[in-house]
């Protein structure tokens, strides 16, 4: 009994192995028209995709809902339009294996194309983001201020920064007083410092001022005798 319920067990595992690796004419022939389809899409896809980052622009915070949404529809539009005619271009080409190519559904892509859109591709990531967080505040039916929040931390998911500067209320300083050549004049701060800053004088002219100060000191003559007024002037 061991013997028969193990020979049907072996047989399906072999069945399963045969199956997969199979490589009749028929997966051959697909295995081929895959390799020169990936091949001959390469070029074609890149330059559509440069196409569109060119002329679809960067994730912006401050644009309205429609004009994001219609950046999302344009955008993905382009590239299911781009991509049927890369379809089209490629499928006139003469395949390798001489079967040829399977038809390409477009409409069961498009549900693919529009999730890993929403998913991996940072500029309709961001704005579909957007959308719909604008949607729900909506909904909840909150503020402006709470929108304008929201405006400020998506821009930062964006790579922007946002620097908020914030300013004491002025209520008016103590009252100033402009300087004058009175405040000068009259403070003997000022005059010491301005005395200070005087230049020094060399020695040679300072030893003349001091003879000057010494002669200067000197008690004067009596005006009778000088002028000859006295007594003894008429000798």
């Amino acid at each position: 009994m061991d013997k028969q319920e193990s020979a049907p067990t072996t047989s399906s595992a072999n069945t399963i192995i045969k199956h997969i690796f199979n490589f009749d004419d028929d997966t051959k022939s697909t295995l081929m028209n895959i390799s020169q389809y990936m091949v001959l899409a390469t070029i074609p896809v890149a330059i559509l995709q440069n196409i569109s980052a060119k002329v679809f622009p960067e994730f912006d915070a401050s644009k309205g809902t429609m004009e994001l949404l219609a950046e999302i529809l344009g955008q993905s539009l382009t590239t299911l339009v781009g991509l049927f005619f890369i379809h089209r271009l490629i499928t006139a080409v003469p395949t390798f294996s001489g079967s040829a190519m399977g038809d390409l559904n477009l409409f069961s892509i498009i549900v693919v194309f529009l999730l890993t859109s929403f998913m991996f591709d940072g500029k309709v990531e961001k704005k579909f983001k957007a959308i719909s967080n604008r949607m729900m505040y909506l909904w909840d039916g909150k503020s402006s201020d709470d929108k304008d929040k929201n405006k400020q931390e998506v821009k930062q998911q964006g790579g922007g920064s946002v620097v908020s500067v914030s300013q004491p209320i002025s209520r008016g300083g103590a009252p100033t007083h402009a300087p004058s050549r009175a405040d000068y004049l009259n403070s003997p701060n000022a005059q010491t410092s301005s005395t200070q800053m005087m230049p020094a004088q060399p020695p040679q002219q300072t030893q003349e001022n001091n003879s000057q100060e010494q002669y200067s000191n000197l008690p004067l003559e009596p005006a009778a005798y000088n002028s000859g007024g006295g007594g003894f002037a008429t000798f």
